[in-house]
């Protein structure tokens, strides 16, 4: 079993000129971030096999109802197949919130160091 802090990290320059609407928009979101590369085809040319499917929908079952913050625990074998997602990942812009998403899934313990007595039972 893997967890993973699921973060929501706001940018990282400040602009007295953006909207709190702008500043939300710029956010890196672990849960939408898992979204993305788990629903994206490991080849883009061949597309997503039916197996690849199934253990894309185990991870995306495991994200549901979790919200900023929360640990999302996967089982060793989604977890590798997160990782697989993750590794072959396209990624639109550079930026160091990015490298800590990636890190945080790749790097992913049993616990993280800022579990919670609550959190490990």
């Amino acid at each position: 079993m893997k967890r993973i802090r699921l973060e929501s990290i706001p940018g990282t320059t400040f602009d007295k000129e953006k909207s709190p609407a702008e500043w939300e928009s710029d956010r890196v979101d672990y849960i939408d971030c898992i979204k993305v590369v788990t629903r994206a085809p490991l080849n883009p040319q061949l597309g997503i096999s039916i197996e690849e499917m199934r253990k894309s929908l185990r991870v995306l079952d495991a994200l549901e109802g979790k919200q900023a913050g929360d640990l999302l625990a996967l089982e060793d074998e989604d977890h590798a197949h997160l990782c697989e997602k993750v590794r072959v990942a396209r990624w639109r812009l550079v930026d160091e919130r990015i490298v800590r998403f990636s890190l945080a899934v790749l790097d992913a313990k049993e616990w993280p160091i800022d579990a919670t007595p609550e959190e490990r039972g």
